[in-house]
């Protein structure tokens, strides 16, 4: 289920904005292209969240996206604390410099060709994770990736360099 984009929505989203109440939307929610500058607190979609080509430079506080969060084409620097995705989040390209700590994707993290120089604590992604092009020289003892990982244009050289306490379920690229 898509949650369409209407004026009803929109001043759904805006009320909750200016009120403070939390928002849930079942399904998913498209706003690629809305001219939109930003979305409220504690929102939760329980399907697919897209907002590419808006006008969104930051991501609410506790934002949880069951499905996968795309924001290409977007100018955020940052993520917000408590992030959870269910699904991939694509920061290919974004100009993201670093990630929360404790940040939970379910799927696949892709944070090819950003200004990303090091990894959070607590980080947990389900799929794969790629890091090429990236200025990570070291991975954290306490990261999990379920998937392969991507260590192609990274300062990591050797399996040496990975902490053994470092769980990676898939295949090691790049060293």
């Amino acid at each position: 289920m898509t949650t369409a984009v209407s004026p009803d929505n929109l001043v759904s989203l805006y009320n909750n904005v200016i009120l403070g109440q939390p928002t849930f939307i079942p399904g998913d929610l498209d706003l690629s292209g809305v001219p939109i500058m930003g979305l409220p607190d504690n929102l939760k979609v329980e399907g697919n969240l897209v907002l590419s080509d808006t006008s969104v430079t930051s991501l609410p506080e506790n934002l949880e996206v069951g499905g996968t969060l795309y924001i290409s084409g977007l100018q955020i620097t940052k993520l917000p604390n408590n992030l959870w995705v269910g699904g991939d989040l694509n920061l290919d390209e974004v100009p993201i410099k670093n990630l929360p700590d404790n940040l939970h994707v379910g799927g696949d993290l892709n944070l090819r060709n950003t200004a990303i120089s090091s990894l959070p604590a607590n980080l947990y992604v389900g799929g794969n994770l790629n890091l090429f092009n990236t200025g990570i020289s070291s991975l954290p003892p306490d990261l999990y990736v379920g998937g392969g990982i991507n260590l192609f244009g990274t300062a990591i050289k050797s399996k040496r360099m990975i902490p053994q306490t470092t769980r990676i379920e898939g295949p090691i690229l790049g060293i």
